[in-house]
């Protein structure tokens, strides 16, 4: 077999972003060796490693008996080349038909006829026997994988042949053509000032997305049995003070044209848009934003997610235009409650809504929280309205993305209840989990609702990525130069997620906030940082954008905008961990399921 080698990788080929293909010989298909970086993920992310063109088609061969050992020779090349075949092929089928699995089986029907009722039915569920089904399993013959190496730096990827195929415990894994990276540390990217700056960030964001969105297909690989599991239905809005709410359509929506990379792009409504955190996330996914409109009421986080915008732009020019972020905050103004029909009838057709409504209703910080009784948190309503809004004047569901602090089980009951009945009666019931859960160096324990991908499938895919953590991922690896992080004093944490350990150096800070001097912050405590001076303090504006996952400075835009509204600012922001790997998720969900 011919392959090319790794000194026939010109760094020109992969400046194109091309595939690199490899032929076996002229009557068989191609099969493609990818590289490094860049990939060519088509339109979705699946593609990325889809090393075999399945065979359609095809004609079952004629198959004699065999009578003597010429036969035999003949009917076994024949069987093994059909079954090279029809492998690769029932595969392609299978994900493109994984859509079914959310189907739930029907119940048997129940026997009424007397003659037959000492039947007694067979267990219908499934059983586990991938090990014995497997090619190669006990008594098989091992089949092999041919290896390309480009440098002893690297991970190796495999060329398959035309055959034998090493199918490994699943048909699945017979055209993965790359190991997925796994608890890799999110890289310290500075926010560019200049072209070094930029072509510098450029490659670590580009070397960050392909290694995560590796990770996160070979996870919604393992993920899938989740789409068996139904979504529940969202609970009947009791509480006659908001019988008003109409609840959102959860049904999935078909978006994988606007999320594919590269693709036609995607009209982003941030509302409460604060550092335009989804927008950055998209991009650093790689999808095409083609406009972006956006409501914030705070001055200064207008000021800061302008000047970002504008950074974004200059690391992203074929992805975010010039035209794509013009006046996007103008055209909505800077209240969501004063947003109506005129203000949404005059933009592009909205592909996405996102909406981090304010927490403070349901934040165990507050001394005594009022649910969506506060007037802040009440704004749920208007983004309810707005996402309603859009729907009735373009017909169909727009594409949502909620946030919210996770309230499911407040200590106040009457504020646990608004939460549990009230927001998920509209919302549905959503997921939870911890950003340290995917990567992040801070607790942030948040709830999340989406049309776009099932819950169930999501939960799966943190619990997996979770398990992808590596314990060498330390806050000290994040603070300035001088700083001191402490060894853990406990490791209580929100939600199920624990990753600190009494005694061990510090794995994950507490929970920012938008004030200063919050319990997990007092003198003593273990998330405070010693400074180069000896004193202890809260962790820096700088340390907290690395954190949470953004650029280094990116709140620093200008002399007006102090350390503390940089601290308060990134106190009410997503984390960029938690964000990339819901959009991730979505794109892998969006390509298998929606495309025939």
């Amino acid at each position: 077999m011919s392959v090319m080698g790794p000194a026939e990788l010109t760094p020109d080929m992969r400046k194109k972003r091309v595939k690199y293909y490899v032929e076996d010989d002229q009557i068989t298909r191609k099969s493609f060796l990818p590289c490094k970086f860049p990939i060519d993920y088509a339109r979705s992310p699946l593609q990325a490693y889809q090393a075999l063109n399945a065979y359609t088609g095809f004609i079952v061969p004629v198959v004699k008996s065999p009578r003597n050992a010429e036969d035999v020779a003949v009917t076994r090349a024949r069987l093994a080349d059909h079954q090279t075949k029809l492998l690769p092929e029932m595969t392609e089928i299978f994900d493109r038909s994984i859509r079914a699995l959310a189907t739930p089986e029907r119940k048997p029907p129940v026997i009424s006829d007397p003659a037959y009722r000492h039947l007694k039915p067979l267990n219908t569920s499934f059983v586990d026997k991938k090990d014995v089904l497997a090619t190669p399993g006990p008594g098989m013959v091992k089949r092999v994988k041919y290896y390309i190496e480009e440098d002893q730096t690297v991970r190796k990827c495999f060329l398959p042949c035309q055959f034998p195929i090493d199918y490994a415990r699943s048909p699945l894994q017979a055209y993965q053509a790359l190991n997925a990276y796994t608890g890799f540390i999110v890289p310290v990217v500075k926010s560019p000032r200049n072209a070094e700056d930029v072509a510098v960030a450029l490659a670590r964001l580009a070397d960050h997305q392909t290694k995560l969105l590796t990770e996160i297909t070979e996870i919604f690989d393992r993920s899938i049995r989740a789409l068996a599991i139904p979504e529940r239905k969202p609970p009947v809005i009791s509480n006659p003070a908001y019988r008003h709410l109409k609840p959102l359509n959860t049904s999935f929506v078909d978006k994988k044209d606007v999320l594919a990379t590269p693709g036609p792009g995607i009209v982003v409504v941030e509302l409460f848009s604060g550092l335009m955190a989804t927008t950055e996330a998209l991009l650093r996914q790689g999808v095409t934003v083609r406009k972006v409109y956006a409501c914030e009421i705070d001055a200064k986080t207008r000021k800061i997610a302008a000047k970002r915008l504008a950074v974004l732009h200059t690391l992203f020019p074929q992805l975010l235009s010039a035209d794509a972020i013009r006046d996007c905050h103008d055209h909505l103004g800077d209240d969501v409650s004063k947003i109506n029909r005129g203000h949404m009838a005059q933009l592009e057709r909205p592909d996405l809504v996102v909406a981090g409504f304010p927490c403070q209703g349901f934040s165990r910080a507050a001394e005594y929280a009022l649910g969506l009784r506060d007037s802040r948190t009440r704004l749920f309503d208007d983004a309810i309205r707005i996402v309603h809004l859009i729907n009735n004047i373009w017909g169909g569901s727009v594409g949502y993305l909620f946030e919210n602090v996770d309230a499911s089980d407040h200590p106040q009951a009457d504020v646990r209840a608004e939460f549990n009945t009230v927001v998920k009666g509209v919302l549905g019931h959503g997921f939870a989990f911890d950003a340290v859960a995917v990567g992040s160096y801070a607790h942030r324990q948040r709830h999340w609702w989406t049309n776009l991908a099932p819950s169930a499938l999501m939960c799966e895919m943190v619990e997996k990525k979770f398990k992808h953590r590596k314990p060498d991922q330390i806050v000290q690896n994040i603070l300035q130069h001088g700083h001191r992080a402490q060894n853990a004093q406990h490791a209580r944490a929100p939600g199920k997620v624990s990753v600190n350990v009494r005694g061990q150096p510090l794995r994950a800070l507490s929970t920012f906030v938008t004030v200063r001097g919050s319990h997990a912050y007092h003198p003593g405590q273990q998330s405070m940082i010693q400074q180069a001076n000896g004193f202890w303090d809260e962790p820096t504006a700088l340390e907290r954008e690395r954190a949470l996952g953004f650029m280094d400075d990116t709140t620093k835009v200008c002399p007006s905008i102090s350390e503390a509204d940089r601290r308060r600012i990134l106190g009410s922001t997503m984390d960029m961990h938690a964000l990339q790997f819901i959009i991730g998720s979505i794109q892998c969900f969006q390509f298998a399921f929606f495309t025939d």
